[in-house]
């Protein structure tokens, strides 16, 4: 026999709130779990292959403060920790697997002068960092296209009263 219509509509009914709950605990219980009670300074390590960007990310993240006045984040520049790129990122992982550092930020360059940048973590859903990185890389880029763009229309005045 088959299952009467009633049946099949509280299954459906059924399955559309459980398997949305079910995905939702699933992907953010862990995150959840691992929280620590309180804040405490966060120490991210950045691999910079251009060596544009460090600078600026350790200067944006000091606006970052802790209930307590200290910062919430410590930049430590990790390319200098091993010869070559690939070691570098084996060194960071290795320091993210053993609780050394929180994460890492691989920020690299293009030839068609964009931007790539990936962040590496042992903690599932830590968006706040990622969005504070993807604020400040963002910022930078837009400062220099427009800090250009000034170069650019200084030098067309120049070139115009010359002539």
């Amino acid at each position: 026999m088959g299952i009467s219509g009633e049946s099949q509509n509280e299954s459906l009914h059924l399955s559309l709130i459980i398997t949305p709950l079910l995905i939702i605990t699933v992907t953010l219980l862990p995150s959840l779990l691992i929280q620590e009670d309180g804040p405490k300074v966060e120490v991210i390590g950045i691999i910079d292959t251009s060596g544009i960007y460090f600078n600026y990310l350790e200067e944006e993240f000091q606006k970052h403060k802790l209930p307590n006045g200290q910062n919430n984040y410590l930049l430590i520049n990790l390319n200098n920790i091993s010869k070559t790129y690939d070691g570098i990122k084996r060194i960071a992982d290795k320091d993210v697997v053993k609780n050394l550092i929180n994460g890492y930020l691989i920020i690299e360059t293009t030839e068609q002068n964009s931007l790539f940048a990936e962040y590496r973590s042992n903690l599932f859903g830590n968006f706040k960092v990622v969005g504070r990185f993807e604020e400040a890389l963002n910022y930078f880029k837009l400062k220099t296209f427009w800090k250009k763009l000034e170069c650019q229309a200084e030098y067309w005045m120049k070139f115009k009263t010359e002539q």
